[in-house]
């Protein structure tokens, strides 16, 4: 046990470490480390450019001084909110695998409402949010009972282990 804040220390360190490995960050955080190298690391392993920043100081590939460098020209050049770079926004899709898998295709939306007791109108706008962006399923129209084309339901049964 400690303090709340050495507890975060530690938990912190341990984030960083699974998140940006020491021994796979040494090798790819080689001088000079400037932002456009960070950049190209960015969407590599999924860390904003601060986190990268951090991690390089913390590995000892950078001194103090760069380290605050590095940081004053991050905030100048982008503020808080740094660029995408390649990294993909993802889109929630758990939720409608679950309706589909226990609704099948077409989704009844008035099924699927009637069953939570919620509006049709609702369950139709969160399972179209939850639709992937290229996806085959049926686009739930809000002004439809049913999607627009009619699928028999694709699923794929699952072996028990032994």
């Amino acid at each position: 046990s400690g303090s709340i804040p050495e507890i975060e220390r530690k938990a912190d360190r341990y984030a960083a470490e699974l998140l940006l490995p020491e021994k796979a960050m040494l090798e790819e955080l080689r001088p000079p480390v400037t932002l456009a190298t960070l950049a190209t690391l960015k969407p590599r392993w999924g860390a904003s450019i601060k986190a990268l920043i951090r991690r390089a100081f913390e590995l000892g590939v950078i001194t103090k001084r760069q380290y605050r460098y590095l940081l004053m020209q991050r905030a100048k050049e982008w503020g808080e909110k740094e660029p995408a770079v390649g990294v993909a926004i993802e889109k929630p899709r758990a939720l409608r695998k679950v309706v589909e898998v226990l609704y099948g295709l077409p989704i009844d939306c008035k099924k699927v409402a009637l069953d939570c007791r919620f509006p049709v109108w609702l369950v139709k706008e969160v399972l179209e949010a939850h639709r992937a962006i290229k996806s085959n399923a049926p686009q739930v129209n809000a002004h439809q009972t049913q999607p627009k084309t009619k699928q028999a339901a694709k699923v794929v049964p699952f072996r028990r282990r032994a």
